[in-house]
């Protein structure tokens, strides 16, 4: 019902491996936001910030995981547990974005006829990207939209992330519309 209809989605909140610091496996950072970002105003896109490297050694590193795909789609979640060597596990949460708009990089591979509308998946979208590095790399960066990380210390292990009212997602109870 409504132009356009609603879209009632699930939420998922993934466990990655991840380190504190850069090693040969974990080699792809999420970032806290920088403090020149205004909230609302556009800012560099994901292929200026990835390939620039403007956020390099700033220290603004939250933590490095060992698959960009895994970075990406933790961006579209906006939340994620980072468990590190140690066992230690890092939730972190949405901090900002950079003010870009939001291309669907499913409806892209849609569009150019490598997938068919009923086979967009994560799944399909992840190995889509594994299997063909160079294309998948600039299929990432035809989404301009790049999300900011922020930790949360004080979130217990059994409370779900924080949703958009500020409040824990509870399970089988709230819904993102």
């Amino acid at each position: 019902i409504g132009d356009p209809p609603a879209l009632f989605t699930g939420y998922f909140e993934p466990e990655l491996a991840g380190s504190p610091t850069r090693t040969p496996r974990f080699a792809y950072p999420i970032y806290a936001k920088p403090p020149e970002l205004t909230e609302g105003s556009p800012w560099y896109s994901r292929d200026a910030i990835e390939s620039g490297g403007l956020l390099r050694g700033r220290g603004l590193e939250i933590a490095w995981l060992d698959d960009p795909v895994d970075v990406y789609f933790l961006q579209i979640q906006g939340s994620g547990r980072i468990k590190m060597p140690n066992g230690e596990v890092v939730r972190v949460g949405y901090a900002g974005k950079n003010g870009q708009p939001y291309r669907s990089i499913g409806q892209e591979l849609v569009r150019r006829g490598s997938l068919t509308a009923d086979q967009v998946s994560a799944p399909e979208i992840a190995a889509y990207v594994r299997a063909n590095p160079g294309a998948g790399s600039r299929l990432l960066a035809h989404n301009p939209s790049f999300v900011f990380f922020r930790k949360l210390a004080n979130l217990a292990a059994d409370q779900g992330p924080i949703g958009a009212m500020g409040r824990s997602i509870t399970a089988l109870r709230s819904v993102a519309v």
